[in-house]
């Protein structure tokens, strides 16, 4: 049955791949885990989440971050300058 919604790409999956190698190389953030187009990540107990929620709306970037923990999930709206951005903006909060 149609759902409505469309399954995630070979691209999607790939910049997922991206997305968690870029987080993984910014201190203070741990990759949890990536499946498939999600990315799970985590902020250092010390980390503030609040400069990264707030740099990451500035830019009009979505991210669901709960606590220190974050969901992060690509679709086909998301290109690879995408998740560098996303990575680079989360490095600039962080820095």
């Amino acid at each position: 049955p149609d759902t409505g919604k469309t399954p995630p790409t070979e691209d999607d999956h790939a910049n997922a791949e991206r997305l968690a190698e870029g987080l993984a190389k910014i201190d203070g953030v741990s990759v949890t885990g990536q499946n498939t187009n999600m990315v799970f990540t985590r902020l250092d107990g010390t980390v503030d989440p609040q400069p990264v929620r707030e740099a990451l709306a500035a830019n009009d970037m979505l991210v669901a971050i709960n606590g220190q923990a974050s969901r992060m999930v690509t679709h086909l709206d998301v290109s690879a300058p995408d998740i560098d951005a996303v990575c680079t903006v989360i490095a600039g909060a962080l820095g």
